[in-house]
């Protein structure tokens, strides 16, 4: 995992309840979204840059992949 996304897991799991929602209006890189992947939250995210948003896409759905592999 990278250090940006242990970082975003860190916080979210002090601060959302178990099977919470996360809405992220900055998706960046989609840390976030995959953290919240790691820990089942469901996730919505939203970026203005639209290479931005596809690369945090794949990223996520690539981080899912490996999640539903491993388990």
């Amino acid at each position: 995992m990278r250090r940006d996304s242990f970082i975003a897991l860190r916080h979210l799991r002090l601060i959302t309840p178990p099977n919470g929602k996360v809405f992220d209006p900055f998706m960046g890189s989609g840390s976030t979204g995959c953290a919240c992947v790691n820990l089942g939250f469901e996730f919505t995210g939203i970026e203005l840059d639209e290479e931005s948003f596809w690369i945090s896409l794949k990223r996520i759905k690539h981080f899912k992949n490996i999640q539903e592999t491993n388990r």
